[in-house]
């Protein structure tokens, strides 16, 4: 059975493959895939080749901002950055929980950063209390009538 990544990169790479060939072509490339080890292994070189490129490019995962923390901050900040993608939050609504939380970090937070860096920059300046209530709010359900008015009142003030 192919897995997720296999089923993603043959839908890619079949899309690609449709805008720059014929029928012919497309037909020709299939069978050489089927039957050319040499054909198949420079495809898996070039593929290779593509993504040391792209690593090489990609930013370090651990940034200033977070390796100046503890363990523990770190962890605090996997799990919320997963609570943040589960409910899908922009990062607006990220920063308005944040102030909700702990009103000083009004503006301290947010600006021209990842939301990795934006929980990095919370967890370097909250107390514990402040953490532990974000990670709450983050763990509500989407539809607690408290918290939405709450973040809707803060809308509202803008």
């Amino acid at each position: 059975m192919i897995s997720y990544l296999g089923r993603k990169a043959v839908r890619k790479i079949a899309s690609a493959l449709l805008d720059g060939f014929s029928a012919r072509e497309l037909k020709e490339i299939a069978g050489r895939l089927l039957w050319e080890q040499s054909f198949q292994g420079e495809l898996a070189d070039v593929l290779h080749r593509m993504s040391m490129m792209l690593a090489s490019m990609e930013p370090e995962p651990a940034s200033s901002a977070i390796q100046g923390l503890s363990q523990r901050h770190r962890g605090w900040i996997r799990e919320a950055q997963d609570l943040v993608q589960k409910r899908r939050l922009s990062k607006r609504a990220l920063h308005d929980a944040m102030v909700l939380v702990s009103p000083h970090t009004e503006g301290q937070v947010i600006g021209d950063r990842t939301v990795r860096e934006m929980l990095a920059a919370y967890a370097s300046q909250a107390s514990e209390n402040d953490l532990e209530g974000l990670l709450d709010f983050l763990r509500a359900p989407k539809d607690d009538a408290y918290l939405t008015g709450i973040m809707k009142r803060n809308e509202d003030r803008r």
